[in-house]
């Protein structure tokens, strides 16, 4: 049954004096249906904590169409991260290994690594070099029978570490980049957006039909092979939507894989922010970052990962691209009203949300520290739905 919030007694009162008018009982009634039909809001048959379900509505209505500092030009922004926020596991994850089960990943010029990822150590180089060589530079590598290679390129990706136990990257900025995501962004280097989205689309497809709980092997090792979407995020989503919030959805996971798979819950591709790469003059990615405020075109040094989730959010939403955008906007109109995540990761602009900030609560560590303080009387904790 759908959650409707209980109507003003104006509404009572208002229908008994026009009625007393001369309005008719049917018209009447019809004014009450059609009110009741407008408070109608998430769907409380879902697996929403009544608490969470009534604090969302209540935020809805104070923020949406019908509250009465609603302003259609500037709408308020709600932001989601994607993986383990709407959907249960990592797209991400699963188009990295989606693309060695399928011998996708092509051989970089010279059997050099370090134009696949510039973020590898020395030691990553030589291992993937050893263990990937013999193909043809620009051509797919066989990963689905070559298990050393992929087992490599699993344990870099996974563990930071080569697997004979060598730091796989460099020092970097922890708060603007994590580097094995980059390197799940740039194992499409060679490939133009749309064949992304082909390949996304299968992955997908692959990952919703597999059963709850379903793994696969890669290599000699057993990970993960299957999404769900949350119904619950699902419905939220829409219902803020409808209620006139400028909706998006930021994410760490390469932004061709994750705009194909919003769609299927009715995101357009312009409202979702994922890491993003440059284009070379042949229409194919690169394995170069696209910078942002304090990031300089080629460095390669931030993305969409903590305070890089914020400055893409300054970015492409408030048009702010300057060198402190990586930083909170001193003007609380230029930021988010709301924003839900599970991660760490999504800490900063989860601390930047003005009205209501929803946790997702996989134990994060410093993220359920500030949920649980909930200081500001803002924060919202539910239990994973799945």
């Amino acid at each position: 049954m759908l959650s409707i919030v209980s109507l003003l007694s104006a509404t009572t009162v208002g229908y008994s004096e026009e009625y007393e008018e001369g309005i008719s009982l049917d018209s009447a009634s019809a004014v009450v249906e059609m009110e009741e039909e407008e408070k109608i809001l998430l769907n409380s048959e879902l697996k929403w904590q009544p608490e969470v379900l009534a604090r969302l509505e209540e935020f809805i209505l104070a923020n949406g169409k019908n509250a009465p500092t609603f302003d259609p030009a500037k709408p308020p922004v709600a932001i989601f991260d994607w993986d383990n926020t709407i959907i249960k596991n990592d797209i991400g994850d699963l188009a990295f290994a989606w693309m060695l089960k399928n011998d996708k990943i092509l051989q970089p010029e010279s059997g050099d690594w370090r134009k696949i990822c510039p973020h590898l150590s020395s030691e990553a180089v030589l291992s993937l070099a050893s263990a990937c060589g013999g193909t043809e530079a620009g051509k797919p590598i066989k990963t689905s029978t070559n298990t050393a290679c992929a087992d490599e390129l699993l344990s870099i990706y996974s563990q930071g570490k080569t697997l004979n136990g060598k730091v796989a990257f460099k020092e970097i900025n922890d708060n603007w980049l994590e580097p094995s995501y980059a390197l799940a962004a740039f194992v499409f280097k060679g490939y133009k957006p749309d064949e992304v989205h082909g390949f996304a689309k299968l992955a997908i497809k692959e990952a919703l039909d597999a059963p709850v709980g379903a793994t696969q092997m890669i290599g000699s090792g057993e990970y993960n092979a299957y999404v769900r979407v949350y119904d619950e995020m699902k419905d939220l989503v829409r219902v803020l939507k409808e209620y006139g919030f400028d909706v998006w959805i930021v994410s760490a996971s390469t932004q061709y894989v994750v705009e194909t798979f919003a769609a299927q819950i009715g995101m357009s591709k312009d409202r979702v922010i994922g890491i993003r790469s440059e284009i070379g003059e042949d229409g194919k990615i690169l394995s170069v970052l696209k910078p942002c405020g304090p990031s300089k075109p080629g460095e390669s040094n931030l993305m969409t990962y903590r305070d890089g989730k914020r400055c893409w959010i300054n970015k492409v939403i408030f048009e702010n691209d300057g060198p402190h955008a990586d930083k909170p906007a001193a003007d609380l109109n230029l930021r988010p009203v709301f924003s839900a995540g599970d991660s760490d990761t999504d800490v900063s602009f989860m601390l930047d949300a003005t009205g209501l900030k929803l946790v997702i609560d996989r134990g994060s560590k410093e993220l359920m520290s500030y949920a649980r303080s909930n200081i500001d009387g803002k924060w919202l904790v539910h239990p994973m739905f799945m």
